[in-house]
């Protein structure tokens, strides 16, 4: 299993941290499928094979991704996806 992890800065309150970082994991479902739920102040998205967890904090966003061999043949474009999203979302 291949596992990355993403550290983020960010000056978003908690509230609105926590929409965007649910509305990532909405979109990853969009696209991908799978399911997310909150648990406390992370949020884990599970699809078969893929496996991320996001830990809200007070200034800094941490998402660690575990990937199954069959989803590590899209690691390069869910990456991209998902970096593009907190690029534009968490300045």
């Amino acid at each position: 299993m291949s596992r990355v992890r993403i550290v983020r800065g960010h000056h978003l309150g908690r509230e609105a941290l926590e929409r965007e970082v649910e509305r990532l994991a909405a979109q990853l479902v969009a696209r991908h499928g799978g399911r997310y739920q909150w648990e406390d102040d992370s949020l884990t998205y599970r699809h078969p094979g893929l496996e991320a967890r996001v830990s809200c904090g007070e200034e800094r966003l941490e998402l660690e991704l575990a990937f199954g061999a069959l989803a590590s043949l899209f690691k390069g474009r869910i990456l991209r996806e998902v970096e593009d999203y907190l690029d534009a979302h968490l300045s």
